[in-house]
């Protein structure tokens, strides 16, 4: 069975299938917005609500509602911004993603002295591709050549005189050293002399008065 086109909201590659067990599948891109078809609706207007749910091992997970003549779906907590309902009560999830794969059902709860109806839909969503590797991987490619078009770029350095330069500026900044070293050295050893030369001076004063007091 295949369902129009139309069932998928925005632009999407979806193909539509349908199982021997009368579950619906649909396969579905990654980061598409998607139309799951309610069947039961398509058929039967004596229903007072119908639900969305998504099947799982720990029970059914509600995703949407609407009650008979209302407009406005009903939300549950877990799937607003990412559900709506359209005018004939099918599913529309958007952007999905491989953790949206799974069995969904549409629950008609049906009017007194009718039956209850329900269809499954199963939802397969491909992996999302992932840039990151091959970004990193360019990038790796690339910096080699960056790196050489940046040295190149820069008046034609090449690696041995950036070495010769780098080469004469630690002799000279060595050589700058030690002659600070030196005039410190020089200073500090002026300066003690001049101390001891007081020094001496005043010991010869006192011994001076000393001697003629």
């Amino acid at each position: 069975m295949v369902v129009p086109p139309a069932l998928c909201a925005g632009v999407c590659t979806v193909h539509f299938s349908t199982a021997t067990d009368e579950t619906m599948i649909i396969k579905s891109d990654c980061n598409q917005n998607i139309t799951l078809p309610c069947n039961p609706a398509a058929y039967s207007h004596a229903y007072t609500s119908i639900t969305w749910y998504k099947v799982n091992g720990s029970g059914d997970e509600g995703i949407i509602r609407r009650r008979h003549g209302n407009l406005e779906p009903e939300l549950y907590p877990s799937s607003r911004n990412v559900a709506s309902l359209t005018e004939k009560n099918d599913l529309v999830l958007k952007n999905v993603t491989v953790r949206q794969t799974g069995l969904y059902k549409c629950s008609l709860i049906a009017k007194v002295g009718k039956t209850n109806n329900h269809s499954l839909v199963m939802l397969n969503v491909s992996e999302c591709a992932s840039v990151t590797a091959p970004a990193l991987l360019l990038a790796a490619v690339l910096a080699p050549q960056a790196t050489e078009m940046q040295c190149t770029g820069m008046g034609h350095i090449k690696p041995e005189e950036v070495t010769a330069l780098w080469a004469f500026v630690g002799f000279s900044t060595v050589g700058m050293i030690k002659v600070l070293l030196c005039a410190v050295y020089l200073w500090v050893s002026a300066l003690c002399s001049s101390a001891l030369t007081v020094l001496d001076h005043l010991q010869g004063l006192i011994m001076f008065i000393f001697l003629h007091s």
